[in-house]
């Protein structure tokens, strides 16, 4: 009796497992998402970030100061990479004691006062218009601090 549940069980899989692919559901479940896996995080990333720009300027508009809005994104930024990182490689947190003063200047200059001077921008002029000032106040921080 056991014999013959195993073989039904096992034919049953089987036939299941046919059904599906031919359907294409094991298509477009699986290897969909493996092979356009870059199209899919690219969209991802185009829509937040046209819908933060939105959002950002309404918030700013209703009275959250400037500074308040850089404090949420780069917490809530740093807390969700941080968790991320601890989960994929905790030993690439390791920095030496030589990297720390460098990682401090970018942190509070590359990051804190590029996206300071982003959030003013959107609040004075057109969210388009704010992209171009923060680009171009990345690349000229890029060049102060390589330089």
């Amino acid at each position: 009796m056991a014999r013959r549940q195993l073989a039904w069980r096992r034919f049953l899989h089987v036939y299941r497992d046919h059904l599906v692919a031919r359907s294409g559901l094991y298509h477009y479940s699986g290897q969909v998402l493996r092979r356009h896996r870059g199209e899919f995080l690219l969209l991802i990333g185009a829509l937040t970030f046209a819908f933060n720009g939105v959002v950002a300027k309404i918030v700013l508009q209703n009275g959250l100061p400037e500074w308040r809005m850089v404090q949420v994104r780069a917490g809530g930024a740093f807390l969700f990479l941080l968790i991320y990182v601890l989960i994929k490689d905790r030993k690439s947190l390791l920095a030496k004691a030589k990297e720390i003063p460098a990682l401090v200047a970018y942190s509070l200059v590359g990051f804190s006062l590029v996206q300071l001077g982003y959030f003013i921008a959107i609040k004075r002029m057109h969210v388009s218009m704010a992209l171009m000032v923060e680009a171009i106040l990345q690349a000229e921080g890029a060049k102060l601090f390589f330089s």
